[in-house]
């Protein structure tokens, strides 16, 4: 059981792209969360099975690509690059809270959340937050059945990433901002 739940944590530092920080001062210990996932359960193979479904599942290549291919002039690592962290974090929101097919997403202020993660990613100059925003856009555009607004908010907030990362060389950084989407009444 004790190298399951190291299977976890590694995955858990390797998405979350922070390889060289050890997990236990950052987490406190604390990886309750990851039994949402209920991967203790499972064997290594089922787990990186399970991973790959998730990744395939939780985030849409093809719509980033397309937004991607719309209006961006970046590089192709870059590109990759920055589709890897949006990919990442939707895999973690899936294992974190419940994968997207679960999750109410759609009584959430999303918009708001966004403005609001864009504003800390220009504060604290690193890439998660508009990470974060990109993929509350791509929820906000399934909310809004796929509306051409939405749409136009993820090319802008990719445009922002690519500058950010390719321009700026900000870092990705890692901040556990606390800030969660506002549940609608």
């Amino acid at each position: 059981m004790k190298s399951k739940c190291m299977f976890l944590r590694n995955l858990w530092i390797d998405l979350a792209e922070q390889s060289s920080i050890n997990p236990f001062t950052i987490y406190q210990e604390d990886w309750s969360f990851l039994d949402v996932a209920n991967f203790k359960r499972l064997t290594f193979e089922e787990q990186t099975k399970e991973y790959e479904k998730m990744c395939n599942e939780e985030f849409d290549e093809q719509f980033f690509d397309r937004v991607w291919d719309s209006r961006m002039s970046g590089s192709e690592k870059s590109k990759q690059y920055i589709k890897k962290l949006c990919r990442n974090r939707m895999v973690l929101g899936s294992m974190r809270y419940s994968k997207l097919s679960e999750r109410g997403y759609t009584g959430y202020d999303l918009v708001t959340s966004i403005n609001l993660r864009m504003n800390l990613g220009y504060f604290t100059e690193t890439l998660e937050p508009f990470i974060d925003s990109y993929n509350m856009a791509y929820l906000q555009w399934l909310k809004d059945n796929r509306s051409q607004k939405a749409v136009k908010a993820c090319e802008s907030i990719l445009m922002t990433c690519e500058y950010a990362h390719s321009i700026l060389d900000w870092p990705l950084g890692h901040i556990d901002d606390g800030m969660h989407a506002t549940k609608l009444q």
